[in-house]
């Protein structure tokens, strides 16, 4: 079931990606280029590979792990992408895969690790409650 739903994600995040104009994209060789919104996070709660008990969990390709953080201040343009957050608030997120690492090795994701999401993102309902998707992100 997860690997269908993450690749139902990754799927839904490549189409939302394509039918962006270019100039929403932002290419570069800095490693936020393109990050919307920075996220140190506070919380894990749950994912799909076992953890090993030191508040921090492996993400890999196919994986999904919920987590919850809070919004870094940017010097992004808010005004540029409508439904990303700023400021310090809490956040519910849903981390799908390995985010922009390349490779089959995975990324270890820890308490006070601070992740650069870049679009698309999206909002979704789970159990009631909102939770951001991210899968495009990379550690900071």
């Amino acid at each position: 079931m997860a690997l269908t739903v993450t690749s139902w994600i990754i799927e839904t995040a490549n189409t939302g990606f394509a039918a962006q104009d270019k100039s929403a994209v932002t290419w570069g060789r800095d490693k936020e280029d393109g990050v919307k919104t920075r996220v140190r996070i506070t919380e894990i709660l749950k994912s799909g590979t076992r953890d090993d008990g030191d508040d921090s969990v492996g993400c890999y390709a196919g994986g999904v792990v919920f987590a919850r953080g809070h919004v870094q201040p940017t010097t992004y343009d808010a005004s540029r992408a409508a439904g990303i957050l700023d400021g310090d608030e809490e956040l519910s997120i849903l981390i799908a895969g390995q985010g922009g690492v390349r490779g089959s090795g995975g990324v270890r994701v820890k308490i006070g690790s601070v992740l650069g999401v870049r679009v698309p993102t999206w909002d979704v309902n789970v159990r009631g409650e909102k939770w951001l998707v991210a899968v495009d992100w990379i550690l900071l």
